[in-house]
């Protein structure tokens, strides 16, 4: 049998890093449709963990971190048909930008008025729901 706790922990670990907390309520129920995590202001978390990631991804990211090794990494995939594709990058690289983006506006924001840190979380809330909206086309 599986340890558990090697999916539960990842699922803990993803979520805490983005400042949430790992979705508890599920139990063992898992028939119901819930998310890893909860509620982030701007991302919708979902954690994957499997004993191999396919070679492809790995490979792919090896080959674009040795084309420009000064440059952040990352792979498109694509399925024959497909709109769209997916982005796959380094958890490390893209917490990095996500923290750089997000914390030097907040400290910008912070140091001329502290008291518009919160007006300003909103703000990006708000931000985030029109995106999703249009890239949604509603």
């Amino acid at each position: 049998m599986a340890n558990k706790s090697n999916w539960k922990g990842w699922e803990k670990e993803l979520a805490e890093k983005f400042g949430v907390k790992r979705n508890t309520s599920r139990s063992s129920n898992f028939g119901k449709s819930e998310s890893d995590s909860e509620s982030h202001p701007v991302f919708s978390i979902e954690a994957k963990k499997r004993a191999r990631l396919p070679v492809l991804m790995k490979k792919g990211l090896e080959q674009a971190e040795g084309y420009y090794p000064d440059k952040i990494p990352i792979v498109g995939f694509k399925e024959l048909h497909q709109r769209g594709g997916i982005i796959c990058i380094d958890l490390d690289y893209f917490y990095n930008m996500y923290c750089a983006l997000f914390d030097s506006v907040s400290v910008e924001i912070a140091k001329k008025d502290p008291l518009k840190v919160d007006e300003y979380n909103i703000f990006l809330e708000k931000v985030n729901k029109q995106v999703l909206e249009i890239i949604k086309g509603e």
